[in-house]
């Protein structure tokens, strides 16, 4: 099976969690998330579009906790294509595509979750028949550390799940 989208993570009392949602909500970005509407996720099901603890390395070097909302928006191009929201991406055609590569050469983030849900077909079904959901989560461990990209989307980090 080929997983195909994830369609949201889910995140439970834990210590690692706990720490990290902290720290992005003592972020000064917190506030402009808030503004906006977008307020930082703590438990529960996180899904595309709603604003999630990341950790990327900052300007000093060190790694960072940020609030990011998860999604990129791709404009519509007159007469081309729609509005496209995207959520996550195969890690292959990031490294291909001029427009993202970029972005995984540079700016790499990770997400941290109690387990991520996952979306999967079988290949070769035609049509592609809708997906079976699968829960993803390391074995005996209680944590998963989802590797995503980022960019900035009209001022706020927004990460793409890989």
């Amino acid at each position: 099976m080929k997983p195909e989208v994830f369609s949201d993570f889910y995140l439970e009392d834990h210590p690692d969690l706990i720490r990290m949602i902290q720290a992005a909500r003592g972020s000064v970005l917190q506030k402009e998330f808030l503004r906006i509407g977008h307020p930082l996720k703590d438990n529960g099901a996180v899904r595309p579009a709603m604003t999630a603890a990341a950790t990327a390395v900052g300007k000093s070097g060190r790694a960072e906790v940020h609030p990011m909302r998860w999604g990129f928006d791709y404009p519509a191009v007159p007469g081309k294509s729609p509005h496209v929201f995207v959520s996550s991406a195969d890690v292959h055609q990031v490294m291909e595509k001029a427009s993202t590569r970029p972005l995984f050469e540079k700016r790499r983030c990770v997400i941290p979750a109690s387990y991520a849900g996952v979306f999967a077909t079988l290949p070769g079904s035609m049509p592609p028949a809708p997906g079976k959901k699968y829960i993803v989560q390391p074995r005996g461990d209680d944590m998963v550390w989802m590797a995503g990209i980022f960019r900035a989307e009209n001022g706020l980090p927004v990460f793409l799940l890989l």
